[in-house]
């Protein structure tokens, strides 16, 4: 047995451990209390590696998870887990303080330290019979995207809370569990409403909302994100926005519209939130959308916004993929 006096003793022998042989009988584990945002960068050669963690909001992150999953990591979940083992067959264990993250892993982060052990000297299946893992399914990690965008919109900073590991449009529309979106648009330019501006006040303490939308009914709701964008651009320049909450306009408010009768609150600026469903910067996907909404048509939105929901439908999302496709057989 060799003790980790420090993090980085840890970051080497974790490496050391998971680097894979590639020997058929080859087996690799990870079981940890959490994995947060950057374990990516800490856990290589992921292809095969059985990963057991914690789902606890703000602490394990749905971004890192779904980025080890598209990379042939098999993923499981223990309420409750604690512990933090790094396992190999071939390669060793160890045993330590530290979770799969880049605050536990990463240089200047959490002071660390554990031991390494040789292969064959931790029964790694007698760990696993006593903690029962059950697998990780797409409620899960649509439950955890959830609670993790909540706890960011409260300023609760923890490793779940990813900030930089955007997801792509590829990414998103290839994920075990694609974070749920809604579209917004607007024709004309309107105004908040006291009754958001007094409710911002009284639940954040600010003087005005950062951003707002009107809708109809019971379309959008608190913890939404929205894509939106003005119709009167071309191309158009969509923008995210994450629902606080949602307000009905007094009628005597001068901010009132009888089509449009509620507003979807945005509280503080886009930099206080997680990352929203998938990275929207770039020509790429611009001209895309546009290009989407366009053959949509004005009518396709109008059938939309008499519905309940304003999640995309099917041929919006059929669309805007194929534009998006084009793109890489447009000439150089």
């Amino acid at each position: 047995m060799n003790v980790l006096y420090d993090s980085g003793d840890v970051h080497t022998a974790i490496k050391q451990v998971l680097t894979k042989i590639g020997k058929n009988d080859e087996r690799r584990v990870v079981i940890v209390a959490y994995v947060g945002s950057g374990a990516c960068d800490f856990l290589p050669s992921p292809e095969g590696l059985t990963i057991v963690c914690d789902l606890k909001p703000g602490a394990t992150s749905d971004v890192a998870l779904e980025k080890l999953r598209k990379r042939g990591a098999q993923l499981f979940h223990v309420p409750k887990l604690h512990m933090k083992i790094y396992w190999s067959s071939i390669n060793g264990c160890v045993i330590t303080s530290a979770n799969a993250s880049g605050n536990a892993l990463a240089r200047g982060g959490s002071k660390e330290a554990g031991v390494f052990l040789d292969a064959g000297q931790v029964d790694i299946d007698r760990i696993i019979a006593s903690i029962k893992p059950k697998p990780i399914l797409k409620v899960d990690l649509l439950k955890l995207q959830r609670e993790n965008d909540m706890l960011t919109a409260k300023g609760v900073k923890g490793s779940g809370n990813s900030k930089t590991e955007s997801t792509t449009f590829d990414e998103w529309r290839t994920s075990l569990a694609p974070k749920p979106w809604k579209i917004g648009w607007w024709t004309e330019d309107g105004e908040v409403s006291q009754a958001a501006t007094d409710e911002a006040k009284l639940r954040y303490g600010v003087r005005e909302a950062s951003d707002f939308l009107p809708f109809w009914d019971k379309q959008y709701q608190a913890h939404d994100w929205i894509l939106c964008f003005d119709t009167r651009l071309e191309p158009l320049n969509p923008i995210w926005m994450y629902v606080d909450f949602v307000v009905t306009t007094d009628k005597d408010d001068p901010a009132f519209s009888i089509d449009y009768p509620h507003q979807a609150v945005q509280v503080h600026s886009p930099k206080r939130y997680s990352l929203p469903p998938f990275d929207i910067e770039g020509e790429r996907f611009r001209v895309a959308l546009t290009a989407a909404y366009n053959d949509f048509g004005d009518d396709g939105l109008e059938q939309l916004a008499a519905q309940k929901s304003l999640v995309p439908p099917t041929g919006f999302i059929e669309l805007l993929e194929q534009h998006w496709d084009a793109w890489e057989c447009r000439p150089a």
